[in-house]
């Protein structure tokens, strides 16, 4: 017969674990690459997160590496899907692209009479930097409630 202390378990306190998990300042590829247990993760971590990786967006200063970073962005929370629980919900972005259209739409009927390539990549990169402001905002308030 074999007994309960024969099993050589790793002895956690799951509820020390989580609280410590909500301390630490976490990525969106902490959670890809298995850095937190997964049932450890709770939403608000999770947001912390995404609401990070957002903002750090904000700071890129060229239209074309900020279109390539939104799309690496969607890749990973894709990946997430995946790789975490059901019950966890997945940042999707949603908000960003629901704001995106009107604020280009408004940037086009501004700029009608600028020539210059370099100022339109700027307004463009400032149309980005709104609905990006406004995805960030969204999930902060999400992350209060």
């Amino acid at each position: 017969m074999t007994s309960f202390f024969d099993h050589n378990q790793v002895k956690i306190n799951k509820e020390y674990m989580r609280e410590s998990a909500k301390q630490i300042d976490y990525s969106l590829s902490d959670f890809l690459h298995d850095d937190i247990p997964h049932n450890l993760i709770e939403q608000n971590v999770l947001d912390h997160a995404y609401i990070k990786h957002v903002s750090s967006l904000l700071k890129t200063d060229s239209i074309y590496k900020l279109a390539h970073e939104i799309l690496e962005l969607e890749k990973i929370l894709d990946k997430l899907s995946e790789h975490l629980p059901v019950d966890i919900k997945i940042p999707n972005m949603e908000v960003f692209y629901h704001q995106l259209g009107p604020v280009f739409i408004q940037l086009f009927v501004e700029i009608e009479d600028i020539k210059e390539h370099s100022q339109l990549e700027l307004e463009w990169l400032k149309a980005v930097r709104i609905a990006l402001e406004e995805e960030v905002v969204v999930w902060q308030e999400k992350s209060l409630k």
